[in-house]
């Protein structure tokens, strides 16, 4: 998976390589040079994400350069002197006056990565939204028959549930597709403001899809304001732009409960997309997981990476109250502790671990309201996978030790794995592998 460019071109060696290595961390592919002169192995500006500019050396960027950079990137100028946010207007020109410290720099670049994102550019296939239950074919129909109109769209979902997924998922299988897609968080007040003041951006996103986050996080005179600067006149006259809303809760709530403006809700009449929290779909969770596995490993330069049987109950059982984010969390750090190629319990947070009891099986709710025998029957198999799967990780997938602990015969004990698809071998401690970091030796990891 290709990782999004940055460059950065500063005069000063030391504040180059910082925030080289800054933007590094964050997950960018940077290149860097001295001076503004021509450099043949820069990236292009339309696939540039974020640059750093030194407008105080001996060869600064002049005005029509940083527009040309400006259009397409998000640009963050360093200077001693007082500077506005110049002829791109202070949406794409950030400035961060010298001297520098690493800790502002870093704070700066986490804005720009998390909080501040250009518009997107869409792949021929879009991005996915991943699932194989019956709930998420409901959720891709609702998609695309989203993405066959012109009409608002309501995207409802819990946090981490993927919203912004999914309206990227409409853009990119729209007959929009070839514009701009931009994105809004309406919980930040800065960008609302920016929005709102900035007629320039409104144009950019002509013919393409704004996708505005949190609604109900923003005041609700801003809200008035908001259908003003993006009613239908407003996106009309500059130029015909789509707009998608994320939410937590439906709209006609979300109205009922103070939250949002019926003026709103009236003003931008469209379908809705609803996305189940992973807790109701607990079927897809092997399927994200072993794709985040895949993803962090390839983004990384890592070796494959396999998830246990024993990790992947656990996974299967936790509630995911932050749902598909906090999954990609979870995995992120099993890849990160996990000692070779394989990920086991140990590795997976400490509030997923805590939630397997030792010894007593999770029952979900609503066990009542099934008859016995079947109720009986889904606790009993989901207590002895979980025994199973924390036996041979005790014992290092070996059977025969893992019977005679257990007081079974080794012939029991492997029909039981056979049942529940255990193999010993995702038990088994693998060769310890020393993981360097990019550019590092193994010694240096240490």
């Amino acid at each position: 998976m290709k990782r999004p460019a940055a460059l950065v071109v500063v005069r000063d060696p030391d504040v180059r390589a910082l925030a080289v290595q800054v933007l590094e961390e964050q997950g960018f592919e940077v290149a860097s040079a001295d001076s503004a002169g021509a450099k043949s192995d820069w990236p292009r500006a339309a696939d540039v994400l974020v640059a750093l500019i030194d407008l105080d050396g001996p060869q600064p960027p002049g005005p029509g350069w940083l527009l040309h950079l400006g259009g397409a990137s998000r640009v963050v100028a360093l200077t001693e002197a007082e500077l506005p946010g110049g002829p791109m207007g202070p949406r794409s020109l950030d400035v961060l006056r010298k001297p520098i410290d690493r800790e502002r720099l870093a704070r700066l670049a986490r804005q720009v990565i998390g909080d501040v994102r250009p518009p997107a550019r869409s792949r021929a296939d879009g991005p996915q939204v991943e699932g194989q239950s019956q709930a998420m074919q409901q959720v891709r129909a609702q998609i695309g028959a989203a993405s066959r109109t012109a009409d608002p769209v309501w995207i409802v979902g819990e946090p981490g549930t993927g919203r912004r997924a999914a309206a990227e998922r409409i853009h990119a299988i729209s007959s929009r597709r070839e514009a701009v897609f931009d994105a809004v968080d309406c919980a930040d007040a800065r960008e609302v403001e920016l929005l709102l003041s900035d007629e320039g951006r409104l144009r950019q996103v002509a013919r393409g899809t704004l996708y505005l986050a949190n609604l109900t996080e923003l005041r609700l005179d801003r809200q008035h304001d908001l259908v003003q600067g993006i009613g239908p006149h407003a996106r009309e006259a500059a130029g015909g732009i789509r707009v998608l809303f994320g939410l937590a809760i439906d709209p006609a709530r979300a109205v009922q409960d103070g939250r949002l403006l019926e003026e709103v809700r009236q003003s931008f009449v469209g379908p809705s997309v609803h996305l189940p929290p992973l807790r109701e779909r607990r079927e897809d969770v092997a399927l994200l997981a072993a794709s985040f596995v895949n993803e962090i490993c390839e983004m990384n330069h890592l070796p494959p990476i396999r998830i246990s049987s024993s990790a992947l109950s656990l996974l299967e059982e936790y509630a995911w109250p932050g749902n598909v984010e906090e999954l990609r969390g979870a995995i992120e750090q099993a890849v990160i502790v996990s000692s070779d190629e394989l990920i086991r319990p140990g590795d997976l947070p400490e509030p997923i671990r805590e939630a397997a009891v030792p010894g007593r099986p999770r029952i979900p709710a609503g066990m009542s309201a099934r008859p016995f025998r079947e109720a009986k029957r889904d606790v009993v198999n989901a207590f002895e996978k979980v025994y199973l799967g924390e036996l041979l990780e005790q014992h290092r997938g070996n059977v025969t030790t893992a019977a005679q602990h257990a007081g079974m015969l080794r012939s029991a004990l492997q029909r039981l794995l056979r049942k529940y698809r255990l193999k010993s071998v995702d038990f088994r401690r693998a060769k310890r592998v020393t993981r360097a970091s990019p550019g590092k030796s193994a010694d240096d990891s240490r």
